[in-house]
């Protein structure tokens, strides 16, 4: 193992090119993690449908939706080994109307998703307006970076 804090595994089950995200992807999270120790992470980019039912068998929400983030509890430490931190489920499906609709490129959609999964793998919440338009402004700051 090198010198890397983080592991971010990619997943692509889509029709969806993902290549162009990958590096800028593992570097802002290398930044938003940047005092964890040796974590895994996995991006799993899938189509509708496996989203959807994955909002439905865990979060009991018969929608779609663009981005659904598990956070894995691990509470061991080894050394020289990754430790599983969270999984991050996008849709680019729902990625791409999203983006139409902010006028934005699809990319950078991805790319926000991705973010706004990670912070709530660092336990930032979405529930209310408040923790909403907060965590927004979080994904605002992480975008820039």
């Amino acid at each position: 193992m090198g010198k890397e804090k983080i592991k971010v595994n990619f997943y692509n089950k889509t029709r969806y090119n993902i290549k162009p995200l990958k590096k800028k992807i593992s570097y802002i999270f290398g930044k938003i993690f940047k005092t964890e120790r040796n974590i895994e992470i996995n991006l799993i980019f899938v189509n509708k449908e496996e989203i959807k039912k994955i909002n439905i068998k865990y979060l009991k929400k018969r929608k779609f939706t663009d981005v659904i983030t598990f956070n894995h509890k691990v509470d061991i430490k080894l050394k020289n080994e990754y430790l599983p931190f969270g999984d991050i489920y996008i849709c680019p499906e729902i990625a791409k109307v999203n983006a139409k609709k902010y006028k934005i490129s699809f990319y950078c959609e991805l790319y926000l998703l991705s973010i706004h999964g990670a912070l709530h793998l660092k336990g930032w919440r979405d529930y209310s307006k408040e923790e909403r338009k907060k965590m927004y402004k979080e994904m605002l700051f992480w975008s820039k970076k």
